[in-house]
């Protein structure tokens, strides 16, 4: 039952709007349990699944959720329209001098892509910049900046929460850049809105 109850919690966690369900007691535990068996192919009985779920704590995952939440009371929230995020390959850090000619950039160095996030007026200043390391160019983007408390430092699941949060309103993440405790959400410039909603209505909770 061990591994079951692991498995079903796990995957319990990740389903939002089933959790906001459980905690109202309007889910049907039969059908939730055949969902997950169906969903994540469980190779386990019904009735093991339809235990687990009775044993989830729910209310500790609320009393967690509540915490998240908090530290989202005194959050600033700030948006600009019109980004552009570059993707450059083959980048090394004799290139980064070269950025201080570029005004309003966040950059994100990955194991093999280094992205920059600026304005998209000046985009073109990257490419004279970078002639052949361009990868890719996303533009019309909108970035949501959502600055923290130094707390988020030693709080989990803050990212998680954001993230859920914006699924959940079937809005597509282009891309985060984290550097704690600031956020930064990339979503097209028509999501902006709704986005930029959902993570003030984050701030009002409580």
């Amino acid at each position: 039952m061990g591994s079951v109850q692991q498995a079903v919690n796990s995957l319990l966690s990740k389903e939002v709007c089933v959790n906001k369900n459980l905690s109202q007691k309007l889910i049907n535990l039969r059908a939730l349990a055949r969902y997950l068996i169906r969903k994540y192919e469980l190779r386990t009985s019904l009735d093991s699944v339809i235990s687990s779920i009775r044993r989830y704590d729910i209310e500790k995952v609320e009393e967690d959720k509540e915490r998240i939440l908090s530290l989202f009371k005194n959050a600033v929230v700030t948006t600009r329209n019109n980004i552009a995020c570059v993707t450059l390959k083959n980048f090394s850090l004799k290139d980064l001098g070269k950025l201080s000619e570029v005004k309003g950039l966040n950059f994100v160095k990955g194991s093999k892509d280094f992205k920059i996030v600026l304005d998209k007026k000046y985009v073109k200043d990257v490419k004279d910049l970078f002639p052949g390391k361009i990868k890719k160019i996303e533009d019309s983007l909108s970035e949501i900046s959502i600055l923290l408390t130094e707390k988020v430092l030693t709080q989990k699941g803050i990212l998680a929460e954001i993230a859920n949060e914006i699924y959940v309103h079937n809005i597509n993440i282009n891309e985060i850049l984290i550097c704690p405790p600031e956020f930064l959400i990339l979503v097209r410039n028509s999501d902006m809105v709704k986005t930029h909603e959902i993570i003030i209505s984050l701030t009002e909770v409580l």
